[in-house]
């Protein structure tokens, strides 16, 4: 809502694609913000509503992920991180990127397994520890908060391309 309302053309934009006419009482811009900033108001959905969405998702997005090339990358070590953003999608800059035109897709499935989704068949490239450290510095950059990693000194790369193991030293905003 908030994102809705940030602005009088973003309510109409709104509005339109909902088929809810300018003129009626719930249009008002004025009104429906000082609703949304009061914050009285909660929103809720039972559970089966959250499986049915899931599923035509899953139906929607299906035919982008089968026409990927994938391959799974396994780390007999146990070196690949995870985190609260467990799929990286990534594309062109200012691009928005999704299943469909992503040209990478990544998914951790464990510390041990990565899978890997191109748009274009590319042969896999060998896993290296330079490797392993560049999928996990690309979960990095697309973690909202968390990491997850059973041991603490998990390789990455920094912003120069250089091999660490510190976490602490990772500079989000050092990343062009």
């Amino acid at each position: 809502m908030a994102r809705a309302l940030k602005s009088r053309a973003s309510w109409s934009r709104v509005l339109k694609k909902m088929n809810v006419p300018f003129d009626s009482p719930e249009a008002d811009y004025d009104k429906m913000r000082e609703f949304v900033e009061s914050e009285q108001y909660s929103l809720s959905a039972e559970k089966e509503w959250y499986i049915q969405q899931g599923i035509e998702s899953a139906n929607m997005i299906a035919p982008s992920l089968q026409a990927r090339h994938w391959q799974a990358y396994v780390s007999k070590k146990g070196s690949f991180i995870a985190s609260d953003n467990p799929v990286v999608l990534e594309g062109g800059k200012k691009e928005m990127v999704g299943f469909a035109n992503a040209g990478v897709i990544i998914y951790p499935l464990s510390r041990h397994v990565v899978l890997h989704g191109t748009i274009v068949k590319m042969a896999a490239a060998p896993l290296t520890e330079m490797l392993i450290a560049r999928l996990n510095t690309l979960m990095m950059l697309t973690a909202n908060e968390q990491l997850f990693s059973w041991k603490p000194d998990f390789c990455w790369l920094d912003h120069s391309e250089q091999y660490q193991t510190d976490w602490r030293l990772f500079a989000r905003d050092k990343f062009v």
